[in-house]
């Protein structure tokens, strides 16, 4: 009797050292839907955490990292770090697929503490499915979809307000050779001017869910603009984050070697009151106006399931396990409820079986 009393002794110190341990998890990919992931962490730190952000507002910044207590999750006792990366949709899939390292911020605080490190992402944040991604098979990866993300093309103040609407065939011409006269969008001959198109990188899910959903493919060749030294240019990279794509539309440059006129692009909607804000203003796509109801009913159909991906080394009942649990949890019953840039799954009344393909009820 005594031996089993040590024994189960031994065992409850070492249940207790496990949870004594703190919890370090590291999240990649969507910059779309960064602002409603990092709302939702906060939210689990419940007024505890200490965050270093590489920009300000957090909630906008590539990189956070974030410590506090997750009482509703972990108890009050143990520590949580939270690491945030955001590259973009197709990258943090590849990422968390292959086991590649991410830049993190090393600290949770001093406000601008610049050291940074790298280590694996746990999950990656994704707004298309995996079969869109450069790691479409290999390794299937467990998939977990937390809400419906809409994006928007935007056109900058230069580009005339005659230019209202894009349709799939704008899109497909446009993404071409970089650039269309005005009189391809508004149907009259006499209208003049050059409409330059700016976009994100190929690893962007933004990127590809438009690509999808115009018929151009997700991972096609295209050509894209930006600007460089008061002109519009050719970029054959694209950017690497909504936020900069933003920016650079914001300028609201209107020549270019091609003759006046403006630029279009498309984004998130977190990243889309950057534009409006300078002037510019959110276009119809195929007529219709971007709104969540109409999301919802099928009518606007330029949108993405978000996903969130692990690769299948999140053991169930695991740290890890539990606060993807508790992070999708709240994402869905709290943030989105009230969110103005994405919609609670459970709210739509329409689907479609993979990015692009056609919306049914």
């Amino acid at each position: 009797m005594k031996k089993l009393i040590l024994t189960l002794s031994v065992g409850m110190l070492g249940a207790f050292a496990v949870q004594a341990q703190d919890v370090d998890v590291t999240f990649t990919g969507s910059t779309a839907f960064r602002g409603t992931v990092y709302n939702a962490i906060k939210a689990l730190y419940a007024g505890t955490s200490t965050e270093n952000a590489t920009t300000l507002p957090a909630s906008g910044a590539s990189r956070v990292t974030l410590k506090g207590k997750m009482a509703s999750v972990f108890g009050a006792t143990r520590n949580v770090t939270v690491r945030l990366s955001w590259s973009g949709s197709g990258t943090g899939a590849a990422a968390v697929a292959n086991g590649t390292p991410v830049t993190v911020n090393v600290n949770a605080t001093p406000q601008g503490d610049a050291a940074t490190t790298t280590t694996p992402a746990t999950f990656a944040f994704s707004d298309v499915f995996q079969t869109s991604t450069t790691v479409a098979n290999s390794p299937s990866m467990t998939d977990t979809v937390v809400g419906v993300i809409p994006f928007v093309w935007v056109k900058n103040t230069p580009v005339p307000a005659s230019v209202d609407n894009i349709t799939a065939q704008n899109a497909r011409a446009i993404f071409g050779n970089g650039r269309l006269p005005v009189r391809f969008f508004t149907g009259v001959p006499t209208d003049t001017g050059i409409v330059n198109v700016e976009g994100r990188d190929s690893g962007s899910g933004t990127r590809i869910t438009v690509l999808s959903e115009t018929g151009v493919g997700g991972s096609a060749t295209i050509v894209q603009r930006k600007v460089s030294a008061g002109n519009y240019v050719a970029d054959a990279v694209g950017f690497s984050g909504g936020g900069a794509l933003a920016t650079d539309l914001a300028l609201n440059v209107g020549t270019s070697a091609n003759g006046a006129g403006g630029a279009i692009g498309y984004l998130g909607l977190g990243d889309a009151p950057t534009v409006t804000g300078a002037g510019g203003a959110i276009l119809k796509y195929e007529g219709v106006p971007m709104t969540f109801d109409n999301v919802r009913s099928g009518k606007y159909t330029l949108w993405a399931y978000e996903h969130c991906f692990d690769a299948y080394s999140v053991a169930p009942g695991s740290d890890e396990d539990t606060l993807r649990t508790a992070l999708a949890t709240e994402i869905e019953v709290n943030q989105l409820a009230t969110s103005t840039t994405a919609i609670q799954f459970s709210t739509m009344k329409s689907t479609r079986l993979d990015d692009g393909a056609t919306v049914t009820p």
